[in-house]
């Protein structure tokens, strides 16, 4: 993905972005749209099923009140017509008799049978005072609709309305009593026929009397429930499941609902078959399916072009900018076209490349004049670019050079080369900045220094690693330094023997060994030996510091108790904390640590971390020793509360002759060398060293050491 271009990336983009899209849409449809449809037509079969069942519910009512309108002409003078007139009456209602298929019967107030339509249906006689709706009639004297049950008089499966006969004083007289047979042609068919449609199904079922009352398929009607598993639609509907899908005798799945008549104990169910649905939704989506892969094609196409269109003239703008980058035009202004986005992004590159290359002009000018040559490493290829003063630098012919890291190693003094290579190698492990000096030779066989520094770059996105850096000559500063350390040491070796004699002298003054002195010759006396010691100090301060630089300083790493180091150390130091009024304190919870490092070395680094500690105290307060022991090393840390180290003096703390400021030196004395010695003897024991420090709030100074782990005696 990282090597396409802009234009294919974002075309890829946006093809993506289409396909995505019309996967979500098609995706969503197919999952939701055939639910959808199917809760709506479940809604719609619950609507049916309960129209179904209002419908049956009014032709309930109307035989009710056919039957209330009868009862009245069987009453005159608030008392029953004569049986031959009851009979009569029964047959004259054409109405009564095409709503009852199992006719109409008359009984007393003692619920016997007296009259009767038709003749002979053997309801004369039948007593049915035990039944439930004539006890109801009896206690309410009000109609009753009965569920369905087996009639006495017919044996066959049937509902009743029973209506009391009542005289003007509402006293029961009798009761008329309407039969529906439901094993005979009934009301309840024409209802059903008439809601199907579109392949539905439509169910009257009777589960008291286990009859499916009627259905769509007229062969069905008044036929006995079928067993479990014959019809799983309808044995969904018994396991009281009021809507859902469920699969028909036949094997094809319906979507059904279902109401109740409540009065006859029938539940009404409505059903359409699923594939009604399904296969139109399924035809649907194949068709928008088709149609998206046609858009989305379409749609990258159009996005191809257009992009290839509107980037055009940033492939071209690109173009040039590495030609003027290898150099093989020159630097020319792009050509800009339009006033959009591309066009701005092109003027922005002409006035970058102007001043990256004002820049780069007056680089080479700066580093001609200066002696400084830049060069630069690519790491992962081994690859190396100079400029023309780098082969000044180290005496080569630009027609010699290969562009190979070993072109370097060639001009390297041999007692450099190691050394060198492992410092740029561990500022490209370490990604920290490269910084060192060392030697080349020059093909006339002459020697010259190179300060050398560098800058790991982070990756690019190619992923390669690259060290860039500059060269100066530094022979001249080296032969300087050379002379002055020179000078310096054969100074301070014949200084320190008459300095000696002289303090000694001194000393001997200063403390009466000598005889009686003047009471003014005594103040005098005593600050001349100061001076001699200070003196004294500085010499063998230099002197030291000249042997760590030539490598002449003996170090003999044993095994040690830091513990007891720091109490002596201490020790040597109270009678100068106690002349500055300041406490010395180690850590109350410290323990014997062993450690490997030279014991009179490190002695001199403690004195050193503490005289700066104690010089730089305010009167009263302390300063504090810890330490803490490490899987490797143990830190050793010096706090002082005094006023912290200056800003502008914290990059040069640790070099030579360094000091805060004139009035430091005057007020608080030293040679400005100890911490450089100090640095150079904990880095010569394998060790660290740094500092803490906030303004007015003192300083903390710590170093590391190697912990002692069964470590033999080493010397060197």
């Amino acid at each position: 993905m990282k090597s396409l271009k802009i234009l294919h990336k974002v075309s890829l983009l946006g093809l993506g972005v289409l396909v995505l899209v019309s996967f979500v849409l098609i995706t969503g449809l197919r999952s939701n749209l055939p639910k959808e449809v199917s809760r709506l037509l479940l809604l719609e079969q619950q609507s049916d099923a309960e129209w179904l069942a209002a419908q049956a519910q009014s032709a309930l009512s109307e035989r009710q009140k056919a039957l209330q309108y009868l009862a009245e002409v069987m009453i005159e003078n608030d008392q029953l017509l004569p049986v031959s007139q009851l009979n009569q009456r029964l047959q004259l209602s054409v109405p009564g008799r095409q709503l009852f298929n199992g006719g109409l019967g008359v009984f007393d107030i003692n619920a016997i049978g007296i009259a009767e339509a038709p003749i002979n249906s053997n309801r004369i006689g039948l007593n049915i005072a035990d039944r439930a709706h004539v006890q109801q009639v009896r206690a309410t004297l009000q109609p009753v609709i009965t569920r369905p049950l087996v009639s006495r008089s017919l044996d066959r499966p049937s509902f009743f309305i029973n209506v009391p006969l009542l005289d003007s004083k509402q006293q029961l007289l009798g009761f008329l009593i309407g039969v529906t047979i439901l094993t005979e042609n009934n009301f309840l068919l024409d209802v059903g026929h008439d809601s199907t449609g579109m392949g539905g199904l439509f169910y009257v079922l009777d589960e008291t009397n286990e009859l499916i009352v009627t259905a769509s398929d007229p062969s069905q009607a008044m036929q006995l429930l079928p067993e479990d598993g014959m019809n799983p639609l309808i044995d969904s509907v018994r396991r009281g499941n009021v809507s859902g899908r469920a699969r028909h005798k036949d094997g094809e799945y319906f979507i059904f609902a279902t109401a109740s008549v409540p009065q006859m104990n029938w539940t009404i169910v409505r059903a359409v078959p699923e594939a009604l649905v399904q296969q139109p939704m399924q035809e649907l989506i194949n068709k928008l399916l088709k149609a998206s892969v046609m858009l989305v094609i379409a749609g990258g196409l159009i996005l191809f072009l257009l992009l290839h269109r509107l980037l055009a003239p940033l492939k071209q703008a690109t173009a040039n900018i590495d030609a003027m980058s290898a150099g093989q035009q020159p630097v020319e202004l792009l050509k800009v076209k339009g006033q959009d986005e591309v066009a701005q992004l092109v003027a922005a590159f002409n006035r970058l490349f102007f001043l990256l290359d004002e820049q780069r002009q007056r680089l080479s000018l700066a580093t001609s004049s200066a002696g400084v040559g830049i060069w630069e490493y690519r790491v992962e290829t081994g690859e190396l670019i100079w400029d023309e003063q780098m082969f000044r630098l180290y005496g080569r012919d630009a027609g010699d050079f290969s562009g190979a890291y070993s072109f370097w190693e060639q001009g390297l003094h041999p007692d450099d080369l190691q050394r060198a290579k492992t410092e740029l190698q561990q500022s490209i492990d370490q990604r920290r900045a490269f910084d060192t000096e060392f030697r080349v030779l020059h093909p006339d066989g002459s020697i010259h220094w190179i300060k050398a520094n560098g800058r790991v770059q982070p990756q690019s996105e190619q992923g390669d690693t690259r060290v860039i850096g500059t060269n100066w000559d530094i022979t001249e500063r080296k032969q300087a330094e050379i002379a002055k350390n020179q000078f310096i040491s054969t100074v301070s070796h014949e200084l320190r023997t008459p300095l000696t004699s002289i303090r000694g002298v001194l000393g001997l003054a200063a403390h009466g060994q000598l005889g009686v002195m003047p009471d003014t010759a005594q103040p005098m006396l005593e600050s001349a030996l100061r001076n001699a010691e200070h003196l004294t100090q500085l010499v063998n301060d230099l002197l030291d510091m000249d042997k760590l630089e030539s490598g002449e300083m003996h170090f003999e790493l044993v095994e040690l108790d830091l513990l007891a180091l720091l109490r002596e150390s201490i020790d040597r130091n109270q009678s100068f904390a106690d002349q500055h009024q300041v406490t010395l304190r180690l850590q109350p919870d410290a323990v014997c640590t062993p450690v490997l490092a030279d014991p009179q070395r490190l002695h001199q680094v403690m004195s050193n971390l503490l005289s700066n500690a104690i010089k730089f105290s305010l009167p009263g307060s302390r300063v504090e020793i810890h330490f803490e022991r490490f899987a490797e090393h143990v830190r050793v840390s010096v706090t002082d509360q005094g006023q912290g180290v200056p800003e502008a003096f914290r990059d040069r703390i640790f070099q030579r002759f360094a000091q805060a400021d004139a009035s430091d030196t005057r007020q608080k004395g030293g040679t400005g060398l100890g911490l450089a010695i100090t640095r150079a003897v904990i880095e010569k024991m394998q060790g660290e060293i740094g500092y803490e420090s906030s303004p007015g709030q003192g300083s903390v100074f710590y170093f590391t050491i190697s912990a002692a782990r069964n470590h033999p005696h080493k010397a060197f």
